[in-house]
């Protein structure tokens, strides 16, 4: 079994915290890193985002775009 196919058999609740886990991960690294290092993390938050797209679906996906 892929983790793709893991995931698509679990529920959607448990999707959508795992994306909200995702989400608050790449935005911890992002605070921690901006007030030492000049590093951008904007990039990584597509991560989220596209998790939320393939595996909850497109409406959960724009909301959390437009939250993130």
């Amino acid at each position: 079994m892929t983790l793709t196919e893991y995931l698509e058999s679990r529920s959607k609740i448990v999707l959508f915290a795992i994306g909200l886990l995702l989400l608050a991960i790449v935005a911890d690294i992002d605070y921690v890193t901006s007030t030492h290092y000049l590093l951008e993390f904007s990039p990584f938050y597509v991560v989220p985002v596209a998790f939320f797209t393939w595996f909850v679906g497109r409406r959960a996906a724009v909301g959390m775009g437009c939250f993130a």
